[in-house]
């Protein structure tokens, strides 16, 4: 191209018009300049009835991208608002598999005991003590009756933590209750079970320990509650003397004990341990022990509930 170019412009020069190429050529850009202004014009009027046109795709895009928008709102603040409004969360259900069910709980013994006779049953000439002190700990010298009663209102505060409405027979060590007025709350109660809580003490035989369940023996006073008592007897043992890893000493059936005897409603006596033992009289003092009797009596209560 550039050789071309020369020739002409000399060939310009000899003929006078060097002036005017320029001029012309700058018409010719002015003209383009022009044109591209109209172009870009005219594009800008093409657009600009597309965006205002209702039935426009921008119009549409637009409601898509709201519409994208309100589903998304409609899903992700619902979640958030749960999680951050502590005043419309729910709280978690709690179990209460005991609800409704009257539990009536009798801390054995009491501070002083009382020799005064009662019969042993309803109607029978043959009479006990009303109520003793029972026994101490071989080494801690703590008082069975204080053992009973701490463990009776740790038990106390598991079963209603599981719903149940429990009826105390006493909750201090300064009381007089005899066998059978203890027996009366909780026929009184109408209780669903009545636990009895217990701990032995085996004389000359240190070496004895374990947990045991008295169970309500057939006579002519307890006919009334004997299957559900032993029924009751049958199901909590064993939870228990797994729950606590304790030596099972068994069930005995006992038709002597005036407890029993004046009851009209399901009942079962745990003895918790030999306080006649050194290592499980130690055990018997300890809160911590104590507290974990109490979680395994209320979780086997629920297991006989549960059962029923």
């Amino acid at each position: 191209m550039a050789r071309h170019a020369h020739p002409q412009q000399r060939s310009g020069r000899r003929q006078g018009r060097g002036i005017a190429q320029p001029v012309a050529v700058g018409v010719v850009v002015g003209a383009v300049a022009v044109a591209v202004i109209v172009s870009l014009v005219a594009w800008a009027g093409v657009l600009a009835p597309k965006t205002q046109t209702p039935d426009a795709p921008a119009t549409d895009a637009t409601e898509a991208v709201d519409s994208s928008n309100t589903s998304s709102a409609a899903d992700a603040p619902a979640e958030s608002s749960v999680s951050s409004s502590p005043d419309t969360a729910s709280p978690a259900p709690q179990a209460v598999p005991l609800a409704g069910v009257v539990i009536a709980v009798d801390a054995g013994h009491q501070a002083k005991g009382d020799s005064k006779q009662e019969p042993i049953g309803p109607g029978a000439r043959e009479t006990k003590a009303r109520v003793t002190s029972g026994t101490s700990g071989v080494v801690t010298g703590e008082l069975e009756s204080q053992v009973n009663l701490d463990v009776a209102l740790k038990l106390r505060d598991e079963l209603e933590a599981r719903g149940a409405t429990v009826v105390m027979v006493r909750t201090t060590q300064d009381v007089d209750i005899s066998n059978s007025e203890r027996a009366k709350i909780a026929n009184d109660a109408g209780a669903a079970l009545f636990i009895r809580l217990h701990c032995d003490g085996v004389e000359g035989s240190p070496s004895t320990r374990g947990f045991m369940t008295l169970e309500v023996g057939q006579n002519a006073y307890t006919k009334g509650i004997v299957s559900e008592s032993q029924r009751a007897a049958s199901v909590m043992h064993p939870l228990i003397v797994r729950e606590l890893g304790a030596a099972d000493r068994g069930v005995v059936a006992r038709s002597d004990l005036s407890g029993f005897n004046w009851c009209t409603v399901p009942t079962v006596l745990f003895e918790m341990g030999c306080m006649t033992n050194p290592d499980e009289d130690r055990a018997l003092a300890n809160d911590a022990y104590q507290q974990k009797i109490a979680e395994a009596i209320a979780d086997a209560t629920v297991a006989y509930a549960g059962a029923a």
